[in-house]
């Protein structure tokens, strides 16, 4: 069942808004949108070309896992690392998401900062710039990601602080397009 590369859901406002087609292989089907948020599931392994000189990037990770990837208005990419904006979620006990099961995800964007999750919350650096009310009247908000046993027990695998309207840079009525890509590269696999 294993094969590659994964599949995103993804949050945009492209200039070429529902034809915005994203680049193959190990970018998922959304490398190269613009103003895009990206929740990834990787499920390949694309080992670095030189691993003992080259640091691991986010594809190169040899476990399933979750990333939230977004480079504002300039092109988005799975392999940037200036794309990352919270650390990986790395499945518990080695989970496996193309294991041919069902797998329940949850995705929740709360326009407010809930305390709850407070103790959840992980970001990078690179997320530093999205935290923060830009002067367009809107607050900072949280994005939230569930996946399997972490619904049960109220855990997300994803806690972030963020203003979506303003990584998204959208306008005032707030409203973007929504949706999956996927691709591969030399392998194949089913999203169901």
């Amino acid at each position: 069942v294993h094969g590659g590369d994964g599949l995103a859901f993804v949050i945009q406002l492209d200039p070429n808004t529902t034809s915005a087609i994203g680049q193959g292989g190990a970018q998922l089907g959304y490398g190269g949108i613009t103003k895009s948020l990206a929740l990834e599931f990787d499920m390949n392994y694309n080992p670095p070309l030189n691993p003992s000189t080259e640091p691991l990037k986010g594809d190169q990770v040899p476990n399933d896992h979750l990333e939230l990837r977004s480079r504002g208005k300039l092109p988005n990419s799975a392999n940037e690392p200036d794309a990352l904006l919270a650390p990986l979620a790395i499945l518990p006990h080695g989970a496996d998401l193309a294991d041919g099961q069902e797998h329940i995800v949850k995705v929740v964007y709360k326009p407010y900062i809930d305390l709850h999750y407070f103790k959840n919350f992980s970001v990078t650096k690179n997320a530093a710039k999205y935290m923060l009310d830009a002067g367009e009247n809107r607050r900072l908000g949280i994005l939230l990601v569930w996946i399997d046993q972490g619904l049960n027990t109220d855990i997300p695998s994803i806690a972030i602080p963020i203003n979506l309207p303003l990584l998204l840079s959208l306008p005032g009525d707030s409203r973007a397009f929504l949706g999956f890509t996927a691709a591969t590269g030399l392998k194949w696999q089913n999203h169901d």
